[in-house]
């Protein structure tokens, strides 16, 4: 059961990622962001897996979830939201990746 969890949160991270991306560029992705995108959703997914894994945010869901959990899970975001942005500022600068999608990022990663 936990597997299916951590599952579906690398794939909430996907889709949370795909429609930053979306929402940013109104819905049209330009071309030269289209392998950005294809490039980091792998690694902010893989990221927040790992950082979920070591909070164990997967456990918190399977029991009744409190506003304590509720605070995990937001700390295991936010966690995630500064070490991927970290890893873009060092590997892809600060110009060439729009930096508006990592706040939609965390944000829809919350709301999902």
């Amino acid at each position: 059961m936990n597997y299916i969890i951590l599952t579906l949160d690398f794939l909430i991270s996907g889709i949370s990622m795909s429609l930053a991306y979306l929402f940013r560029f109104d819905f049209v992705i330009p071309s030269e962001y289209k392998p950005v995108l294809f490039k980091w959703i792998l690694i902010f997914s893989f990221i927040q897996l790992v950082i979920f894994y070591f909070l164990k945010v997967h456990l918190r869901i399977l029991r009744y979830t409190s506003l304590f959990d509720l605070f995990a899970i937001l700390k295991a975001i936010f966690l995630t939201v500064c070490i991927s942005s970290f890893m873009v500022l060092i590997v892809m600068g600060s110009e060439s990746y729009p930096r508006s999608t990592i706040l939609l990022y965390g944000l829809l990663n919350f709301l999902f």
